[in-house]
């Protein structure tokens, strides 16, 4: 078995908002779950791309 590693970047915002980057070096499309304070988020990332995810509190 393989393992795949997606980098994860993040920062709280001071309006209490939440901001992910998630660059993905690898050389094909990925799908991954962020969970977070008992969120899931489903995302789709592009080969080569930093897809940004944002979300509210």
């Amino acid at each position: 078995m393989t393992a795949l590693i997606v980098r994860l970047m993040g920062r709280q915002t001071p309006e209490g908002s939440f901001v992910r980057q998630l660059p993905d070096s690898l050389p094909f499309d990925k799908e991954v779950n962020v969970v977070s304070r008992e969120r899931t988020f489903h995302l789709a990332l592009l080969v080569r791309s930093i897809p940004t995810a944002g979300w509210r509190v």
